[in-house]
Protein backbone atom coordinates (compact mmCIF):
# COMPACT_ATOMS: atom_id res chain seq x y z
CA UNK A 1 0.00 0.00 0.00
CA UNK A 2 1.21 3.24 -0.80
CA UNK A 3 3.10 4.90 1.95
CA UNK A 4 1.65 8.40 1.72
CA UNK A 5 -1.59 7.20 3.39
CA UNK A 6 -0.02 6.61 6.86
CA UNK A 7 1.46 9.99 6.31
CA UNK A 8 1.42 12.66 8.81
CA UNK A 9 0.34 15.97 6.67
CA UNK A 10 -2.06 13.55 5.17
CA UNK A 11 -3.71 12.59 8.23
CA UNK A 12 -3.56 15.71 9.35
CA UNK A 13 -4.91 17.17 6.27
CA UNK A 14 -8.14 14.19 6.56
CA UNK A 15 -8.69 15.30 10.44
CA UNK A 16 -8.71 18.89 9.63
CA UNK A 17 -11.52 18.66 6.96
CA UNK A 18 -13.34 16.33 9.36
CA UNK A 19 -13.37 18.69 12.48
CA UNK A 20 -13.80 21.95 9.99
CA UNK A 21 -17.14 20.05 8.53
CA UNK A 22 -18.58 18.98 11.85
CA UNK A 23 -18.01 22.86 13.26
CA UNK A 24 -19.25 24.38 9.64
CA UNK A 25 -22.48 21.96 10.19
CA UNK A 26 -23.05 22.85 13.74
CA UNK A 27 -22.77 26.70 12.80
CA UNK A 28 -24.88 26.74 9.39
CA UNK A 29 -27.42 24.15 10.82
CA UNK A 30 -30.18 26.51 12.16
CA UNK A 31 -30.10 28.99 8.80
CA UNK A 32 -31.42 25.38 7.37
CA UNK A 33 -27.65 24.75 5.59
CA UNK A 34 -26.35 21.35 5.35
CA UNK A 35 -22.74 20.50 5.52
CA UNK A 36 -21.48 17.11 4.44
CA UNK A 37 -17.62 16.14 4.23
CA UNK A 38 -17.27 12.64 2.00
CA UNK A 39 -14.74 10.19 3.24
CA UNK A 40 -15.07 7.71 0.46
CA UNK A 41 -12.27 5.21 1.03
CA UNK A 42 -10.38 3.60 -2.10
CA UNK A 43 -12.89 4.49 -5.34
CA UNK A 44 -12.14 3.22 -8.31
CA UNK A 45 -11.64 6.20 -10.49
CA UNK A 46 -8.07 7.39 -12.68
CA UNK A 47 -7.02 9.64 -9.67
CA UNK A 48 -4.18 6.24 -8.38
CA UNK A 49 -3.33 5.17 -12.33
CA UNK A 50 -2.37 9.30 -13.30
CA UNK A 51 -0.33 9.74 -10.06
CA UNK A 52 1.48 6.89 -10.42
CA UNK A 53 0.64 5.66 -6.61
CA UNK A 54 0.37 1.50 -6.67
CA UNK A 55 -1.99 0.12 -3.84
CA UNK A 56 -2.35 -3.42 -3.28
CA UNK A 57 -5.11 -5.19 -5.12
CA UNK A 58 -8.08 -5.92 -2.34
CA UNK A 59 -10.91 -5.85 -4.09
CA UNK A 60 -12.80 -5.84 -0.80
CA UNK A 61 -11.33 -2.36 -0.14
CA UNK A 62 -12.27 -0.33 -3.46
CA UNK A 63 -16.04 1.29 -4.27
CA UNK A 64 -17.41 1.68 -7.44
CA UNK A 65 -17.58 5.57 -7.67
CA UNK A 66 -21.27 5.38 -8.79
CA UNK A 67 -22.00 3.79 -5.28
CA UNK A 68 -19.77 6.61 -3.74
CA UNK A 69 -21.92 9.08 -5.33
CA UNK A 70 -24.81 7.70 -4.69
CA UNK A 71 -24.40 6.67 -0.52
CA UNK A 72 -23.11 10.21 -0.07
CA UNK A 73 -26.01 12.36 -2.05
CA UNK A 74 -28.30 9.84 0.64
CA UNK A 75 -26.41 11.02 3.27
CA UNK A 76 -26.59 14.74 2.70
CA UNK A 77 -30.29 14.62 2.25
CA UNK A 78 -30.34 12.79 5.63
CA UNK A 79 -28.21 15.55 7.01
CA UNK A 80 -25.79 13.82 7.57
CA UNK A 81 -22.03 15.76 8.64
CA UNK A 82 -19.97 12.62 7.60
CA UNK A 83 -20.98 10.46 4.79
CA UNK A 84 -18.69 7.13 4.70
CA UNK A 85 -19.92 4.98 2.17
CA UNK A 86 -19.34 1.06 1.96
CA UNK A 87 -19.23 -1.25 4.78
CA UNK A 88 -15.80 -2.14 4.98
CA UNK A 89 -14.96 1.84 6.18
CA UNK A 90 -18.06 2.38 8.06
CA UNK A 91 -16.56 -0.60 10.16
CA UNK A 92 -12.96 0.78 9.94
CA UNK A 93 -14.54 4.31 11.16
CA UNK A 94 -15.77 2.72 13.88
CA UNK A 95 -13.01 0.90 14.49
CA UNK A 96 -11.01 3.83 15.08
CA UNK A 97 -13.00 5.31 17.17
CA UNK A 98 -12.77 2.83 20.03
CA UNK A 99 -9.34 1.71 19.90
CA UNK A 100 -7.05 3.58 21.87
CA UNK A 101 -4.50 5.84 19.67
CA UNK A 102 -1.41 4.07 20.29
CA UNK A 103 -3.62 0.62 18.94
CA UNK A 104 -4.34 2.68 15.82
CA UNK A 105 -0.90 3.74 15.44
CA UNK A 106 0.62 0.20 15.52
CA UNK A 107 -2.23 -1.06 13.53
CA UNK A 108 -0.98 1.38 10.76
CA UNK A 109 2.97 0.43 11.28
CA UNK A 110 1.81 -3.10 10.16
CA UNK A 111 0.03 -1.89 7.25
CA UNK A 112 2.74 -0.09 5.48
Amino acid sequence: MASFMFSGTYSAAKTWVTTFTEGLATELAPRGVVVTALCPGLTHTDFHRRAGIEFMDQAALWLDVDDVVDACLADVRRGKVLSVPGLQYKAFTTMLEVVPRPLNRIISRALR
